[in-house]
Order: C-alpha cells, then structure tokens, then sequence
C-alpha cells in the first residue's frame, strides 16, 4: 500500500514538472517572437551625438543671442545598457561581455581613486596627530 502511494506521488511530481517546463519553454519561445532585434545602444548614441554635433554648432553660431542651449539628452549609464542588451543574439552578448568589462574597469578606478583619498586622509590625520603630540610635548616642557 505504502509503495503504492509513493509510485502515485512521483508520477504526479513528474506530471507537474513536465507540465511546468513545458509552460516556461513555451514562454520562452512566445517572447523571443514577439521581441525584434536591437541594435547595440553605444552605437545607437554615437550615431546620434555625430548627427547632432554639426546642427548644434550651426544653430550656436546662428543665434548668437546669448540664448541657452538646449539641453543635450543624457547619455545612458554602462548598467542601463547593460538591461537593454537581449542575450539570445550573438552580437548583443559581445557588445555585453565589452559593457561588463566597461564596467570593471570603471570600478576599478573608482576604488582607486577612494583608495588613494584615504590614504592620503590616511597620511593627513598621522600629521595631524604628530602635530598635536609635538605641542602637548613642548607645553609640557615649559
């Protein structure tokens, strides 16, 4: 009897999960349809900003009037076109290992130049208190 309920149990677990994966292959497959192919972003802003260039400058020199430019459109941070990259072409995902390291590399140099400000606080701070030993040592003497 026991046997019985636990042969049942597994062909249910089993039923379940092959239903379950079949809902998500079919999800998968539904979404890469529906979704068209991108073109890389840094690409897409480096066109952009080469066709704008020239018309921005022309219009600056024909104002003149001291008039604000407009404001340029702000130009996507490395983790924003990281979440725009679709990893199911082969193209996106080189463009994505060149924005992950991107983004190591700039990581880096943020946490040297952290490194280098507390170390330099760091060397402040050591000055600082030898400074303040010396004149509690002269005020002493006197």
């Amino acid at each position: 009897m026991k046997v019985a309920i636990v042969a049942v149990m597994v062909v249910l677990a089993m039923g379940v999960a092959f239903v379950g994966g079949l809902l998500v292959a079919s999800k998968m497959t539904v979404s890469r349809q529906e979704q068209p192919v991108k073109t890389a972003p840094a690409a897409a802003a480096d066109a952009a900003s080469e066709e704008e260039g020239p018309k921005a400058k022309e219009g600056d020199i024909a104002t003149g009037h001291g008039e604000k430019a407009k404001k340029e459109p702000k130009k996507p941070t490395t983790d924003e076109m990281i979440a725009l990259i679709d990893f199911s072409v082969p193209e996106s995902r080189d463009a994505g290992k060149l924005l992950y390291r991107r983004k190591v590399a700039e990581q880096m140099m943020a946490a040297e130049k952290q490194f280098e400000s507390e170390s330099e606080k760091a060397q402040e701070k050591a000055r600082l208190a030898a400074a303040v030993k010396r004149w509690l040592e002269r005020s002493q003497n006197q």
